[in-house]
């Protein structure tokens, strides 16, 4: 079976999260496709198709969104992940950044996580994620994001359950 896992990235959470699901699919031809490079590929070339993008201050990468609003999706040969490092608010961002039509016929959705990389991110960026790491650095609720492997793991036993 042919699998697209298309993907965007901007301080390189998503592409890692991209790699792992494709190791844990190594009897299928997968073609792991960053957006910002190879933006001219079609779900409609592969049996399945899955997606994904980092959320930041609520809002799906652009080069992801665009992707996902000029592709024709089959139902039930997609999924799309999301790579949040604040994992409240997860459903908010898919129905926020994701119409309503392909998240309910996607075969599945899910968060894979994230991970705060101050040093992976732009000047601004950097200063002000240094910022909110030390305002929390004393609340005992506070966990450090991470990328959720059991999750990648479910979102490939899915997939090849279905194909």
């Amino acid at each position: 079976m042919k699998i697209l896992i298309a993907y965007a990235t901007k301080s390189g959470t998503t592409r890692i999260c991209a790699e792992k699901l494709a190791q844990l699919l190594p009897q299928h031809q997968v073609t792991l496709a960053d957006l910002s490079v190879i933006p001219d590929l079609s779900p409609a070339d592969f049996d399945f198709t899955v997606v994904g993008g980092p959320i930041r201050m609520g809002k799906l990468h652009k080069t992801a969104k665009k992707f996902i609003e000029v592709s024709t999706f089959v139902p039930s040969k997609y999924a799309f992940f999301i790579c949040n490092g604040l994992s409240d608010g997860t459903d908010e961002y898919f129905k926020k950044n994701f119409p309503a039509p392909l998240l309910e016929s996607a075969l599945v959705y899910t968060s894979l996580g994230g991970e705060l990389k101050p040093d992976n991110q732009s000047r601004f960026d950097r200063f002000l994620l240094k910022m909110f790491i030390e305002s929390n650095r004393e609340n005992e609720d506070f966990v450090m994001p991470t990328i959720y492997t059991e999750e990648i793991g479910r979102l490939a036993d899915k997939i090849k359950e279905h194909i």
